[in-house]
C-alpha cells in the first residue's frame, strides 16, 4: 500500500527494507518442541495483516496532528473493547496488582503509535511501517540482555539483518528534511 501511495523508494532502501522483513521472520521463529514445525503461523500472519492494516489506516490522517489521532485510536479500541467484554460477558477487571504495569504499557503503546503517526508523516508508509515492524528484534534483544536468555543461531542472524537493513541509507540519510 505505501508503494502504491507513495511510489517505490530509492533501491538501496528497498534492500533495507528487504531485510529487516527477513531478519523480522527469523527473529519471531520458534521451533515447536515436539515436531520441528514453525508454531504459531497462522496466528502471527493474521497479526501481521492486523498490524498492517491499522499502520496503513493511521498512515491516512491528517498530516500535521498526532494527538487527534491518537484519541482516535483509543476511542475505537475503547468500543471495540466494550463491545467484546458485552459479547463475551467476560471480567473486564484486571487484578490490582496489575494496574500500575497496564497503565505502563498504555503509555508505551501511545509513545509507539505517536512515533508512528509522526514517521508516516515526515517519510514514506512503507518504509515507516517495514521500520515498526521490527519490534520483534526489540523484544529479543531485551530478553537477552534482560532475561539473559540464549539467542538461537536464526535469531541471531535476524538481529544482525535487522541491523543491517535500518543502517541502509534511507530518506533522512540523503539530505531531505522533516520538511520535504
Amino acid at each position: 500500500v505505501g508503494f502504491f501511495l507513495d511510489g517505490l523508494p530509492d533501491p538501496v532502501v528497498l534492500v533495507g527494507m528487504g531485510l529487516a522483513i527477513v531478519a523480522v521472520v527469523l527473529v519471531s521463529r520458534i521451533e515447536d518442541a515436539l515436531d520441528g514445525r514453525s508454531a504459531g503461523l497462522g496466528l502471527a500472519l493474521l497479526a501481521g495483516v492486523g498490524f498492517g492494516l491499522f499502520g496503513v489506516c493511521i498512515g491516512q490522517l491528517s498530516a500535521g496532528h498526532v494527538f487527534g489521532p491518537l484519541a482516535l485510536v483509543r476511542a475505537t479500541e475503547a468500543v471495540m473493547i466494550g463491545g467484546l467484554v458485552l459479547v463475551t460477558r467476560s471480567a473486564w477487571r484486571p487484578p490490582r496488582s496489575l494496574v500500575l504495569a497496564i497503565c505502563g504499557v498504555g503509555v508505551m503503546d501511545m509513545i509507539g503509535n505517536g512515533a508512528y503517526i509522526l514517521a508516516v508523516q515526515a517519510g514514506s508508509l512503507a518504509v515507516a511501517a517495514v521500520l515498526s515492524s521490527l519490534y520483534p528484534v526489540t523484544t529479543v534483544a531485551l530478553a537477552a540482555v534482560l532475561l539473559h536468555e540464549r539467542l538461537g543461531r536464526v535469531q541471531a542472524v535476524g538481529a544482525g539483518l535487522a541491523v543491517a537493513g535500518v543502517a541502509m541509507p534511507g530518506p533522512f540519510s540523503s539530505g531531505h528534511s522533516l520538511e520535504d
